[in-house]
């Protein structure tokens, strides 16, 4: 089978989860024995070399004629799937967040946002003007017409678009053997409010002998700095600024507990995905697609907003060293069974056949 990948704009192999995503797909593609090409700007250009898939400009991606089978979009690239569909090929938009749904993406703000509302922008929604009503539009009908595959069972249930399947990303474990810190907490992510750092901070303040180390950053960073002074708990956080992939593994691998305390609809949570990944003990939140990702024995599930519980599970996984291998241990099995690139590879080349064959 000959696929024609597009990342979308400004996404790049080694940043962010749908990056990620493209990357793992491309690499399990190619595993399983199909032909792989990337629509994808110059960022892409040292991955394509390093694993032998032919590169091309995504202004040019469809201008060859019948020399790909199919084209696989994913969200953001909306303009290549309108190509595609034009020039009679099957496509598939793998969806990573709520955009087909809410024109903010996010399907969520501080003020709220009614989870089981049908899509267009709600009371509260930023992007309530009719340009964005009429792109909202516009994106469904162009989905209605392709194979739709969403990163999580919530995020499938939420969009609810024709043709509709769910699939998590992938990701491959590495090891984990760096020596852990005892008592350090871990958390990356941009430091915004659905991104419920206040809340691991209040946690964090009911914990004496804990510590939190916090990769980021964002506009509520001078907020937060402000509230770890006020909590008194100053000299136990340590807000590490922007770091790198490689850097926040490294985060990861001296931490004894990642914790992601999102409070909006996480549509996947590639930042949880990558501490199962890495062996290590990971605390989520109840919101969108986490519980997906920890099950019932991979972690642990806090309610979201609530500081209590987040300090009553984190000194419990912190204290029960055991408990936290076990549930490491089944993470680590979930992780190569269901989320290996190979795995989602193959998920993904049985829709292809079935795409093929209508």
């Amino acid at each position: 089978m000959r696929v024609l990948v597009v990342p979308g704009t400004g996404i790049q192999p080694q940043h962010g989860g749908q990056g990620s995503f493209c990357r793992y797909l491309a690499e399990g593609l190619v595993e399983i024995g199909h032909s792989v090409e990337i629509a994808g700007e110059d960022g892409w250009t040292e991955f394509c070399k390093k694993s032998a898939i032919a590169l091309r400009r995504p202004e040019e991606a469809l201008g060859r004629k019948d020399d790909i089978d199919l084209v696989h979009v994913n969200g953001p690239g909306i303009r290549q799937a309108i190509q595609g569909l034009l020039r009679g090929y099957k496509v598939f938009l793998t969806h990573q967040d709520h955009r087909y749904i809410c024109p903010a993406t996010t399907a969520w703000t501080p003020r709220g946002c009614p989870e089981n509302a049908s899509c267009g922008p709600c009371a509260y929604c930023p992007n309530r003007g009719l340009q964005s009503r009429v792109h909202l539009r516009m994106l469904r009908m162009v989905a209605a017409r392709c194979w739709n595959v969403a990163v999580s069972s919530y995020l499938l249930g939420r969009l609810a678009l024709r043709n509709g399947h769910a699939i998590l990303s992938p990701i491959r474990t590495e090891d984990g053997s760096t020596t852990q810190q005892h008592g350090l907490v871990g958390f990356a992510g941009r430091l915004v409010p659905e991104k419920g750092v206040e809340i691991l901070l209040r946690a964090i303040s009911k914990l004496p002998d804990v510590r939190l180390e916090i990769a980021g950053e964002g506009p509520l960073l001078p907020r937060l700095r402000e509230l770890s002074f006020e909590l008194g708990i100053a000299p136990r956080v340590n807000f590490l600024g922007y770091q790198s992939a490689d850097k926040v593994k490294e985060l990861y691998r001296r931490s004894s507990v990642i914790c992601i305390p999102s409070v909006w609809q996480e549509p996947y949570g590639y930042a949880a995905a990558e501490a199962l990944a890495l062996g290590r003990g990971l605390i989520v939140s109840d919101r969108g697609a986490l519980p997906e990702l920890v099950g019932t024995d991979r972690g642990w599930i806090c309610r979201a907003e609530d500081p209590d519980h987040w300090a009553t599970t984190i000194a419990r996984a912190l204290a029960d060293e055991e408990d936290r291998k076990r549930r490491v241990l089944n993470a680590t099995c979930f992780v190569n069974a269901e989320l290996s690139p190979l795995r989602v590879a193959q998920r993904y080349a049985k829709l292809y056949e079935s795409a093929l064959r209508e």
